[in-house]
């Protein structure tokens, strides 16, 4: 998750833009006790998905992040979607309306003819 940001500690936002998948904040971070560490549980992300789980008690107490999955998935189905629409695109742009194999020829336009047949130039 590189573009994750952890205003709170400069430690953990390392942690989130690293390879490890789980870390807990004993040496990081002091909790004063259990409850302190479950209201540190609440931080939210935008641009990282992770879990804080708050363990240990009185001032032993501490908080693991593990990263998940979520937001990996998230962006996947958004380029999902993006493909799809890349194909469709191509396929409306690009599609052979009379069905023949003479991709790439010039044709010429039905407003450019006359009564007779002739191609006017202007």
């Amino acid at each position: 998750m590189p573009n994750a940001i952890f205003i709170d500690n400069a430690r953990v936002q390392a942690f989130l833009r690293g390879p490890e998948i789980a870390m807990t904040t004993e040496g990081v971070i002091y909790f004063r006790n259990l409850k302190h560490a479950q209201r540190w549980t609440r931080h939210t992300q935008e641009n990282a998905s992770f879990e804080l789980t708050a363990e240990g008690s009185g001032r032993d107490a501490f908080v693991t992040i593990t990263k998940t999955r979520r937001l990996y998935e998230e962006q996947q189905t958004i380029v999902a979607k993006f493909k799809e629409e890349k194909e469709q695109l191509h396929t409306k742009r690009f599609k052979d309306p009379a069905g023949s194999r003479a991709a790439g020829k010039k044709r010429r336009r039905e407003e450019d003819e006359d009564k007779d047949g002739d191609v006017t130039m202007e």
